[in-house]
């Protein structure tokens, strides 16, 4: 999120409005305020399957 402008570049508004709409429908006026004062947390798994290297890929365990 960008908070200094307070544009969703995630969506988080969009996704809220498909999950949760009676939510939405009472808060969107105000969704620029709530979102840009949220606390988020992400847990992110990722594997590298190709790194383009000649040598043996780097492994974490």
């Amino acid at each position: 999120m960008n908070l200094k402008e307070k544009v969703d570049i995630f969506g988080f508004g969009d996704s809220l409005s498909r999950t949760n709409p009676s939510y939405w429908r009472q808060h969107k006026q105000n969704w620029e305020n709530l979102f840009s004062s949220a606390k988020i947390s992400m847990n992110v798994n990722v594997s590298i399957i190709n790194t383009g290297m000649r040598t043996n890929p780097y492994e974490v365990n």
